[in-house]
């Protein structure tokens, strides 16, 4: 066991000391540029995140549902602007698998039915506790872009994409379907609206109110 521990340690140790010259060159790379400095920070900030501070939340996902006819969900898949779609059973905790639309329109190109439950491929899925960077590290080597959120009683929390926990790095990724969306917003002395949708580790660090 305390051989065990002793590794343990040499290895925390080890990754403190990697950290530490990162912020150094972070700090006194005066000839990077802000944004590169930023992805840096960033990085190391990752390991302090979970997945619940990167996750879409369950009102905000937007699924096939397999007691919806045919022309509804296609007519979904069309109108989301998604890539990938969770389908479910009546509701997100029913969750039976990801559709990706280019295995929609690849079978409507060839003049195929559409079986949607026959398209959906296996869904990882997350813990809101467990640590970003392992999730990272797990959609990588599963090769998935979309995983399931669900607590300790299986209900579902809402999806995490590959998408989102790059964001935490590079910041935000819009597209042509993305909506432009302020969360916080002053509007009056010492005075915010800020979003319901707005992560909590990002009003920690505009309000510089801390880690805790």
């Amino acid at each position: 066991l305390q051989s065990l521990v002793g590794k343990e340690e040499e290895a925390n140790e080890a990754a403190e000391e990697v950290a530490e010259h990162i912020r150094t060159l972070q700090e006194e790379g005066s000839e990077l540029d802000p944004e590169i400095r930023e992805m840096v920070g960033n990085t190391l900030d990752l390991r302090n995140l979970d997945v619940q501070d990167a996750l879409v939340p369950r009102n905000q996902v937007v699924f096939l549902d397999t007691n919806d006819s045919p022309e509804e969900n296609l007519d979904l898949v069309q109108s989301s602007g998604h890539t990938r779609l969770p389908l479910c059973n009546g509701d997100l905790d029913r969750c039976l698998g990801i559709v990706h639309v280019k295995d929609v329109f690849g079978r409507l190109a060839k003049g195929k039915d559409v079986d949607l439950r026959n398209l959906a491929r296996p869904a990882p899925v997350f813990l809101p506790s467990d640590s970003l960077p392992v999730a990272l590290q797990r959609l990588l080597q599963l090769r998935a872009h979309m995983a399931m959120v669900r607590d300790e009683f299986g209900g579902a929390d809402g999806v995490i994409t590959l998408e989102d926990v790059l964001e935490e790095v590079v910041g935000e990724i819009r597209d042509e379907f993305d909506a432009e969306e302020d969360f916080i917003i002053p509007v009056g002395n010492n005075s915010w609206r800020i979003s319901g949708m707005a992560p909590v580790h990002e009003l920690a660090e505009e309000f510089s109110l801390g880690e805790e």
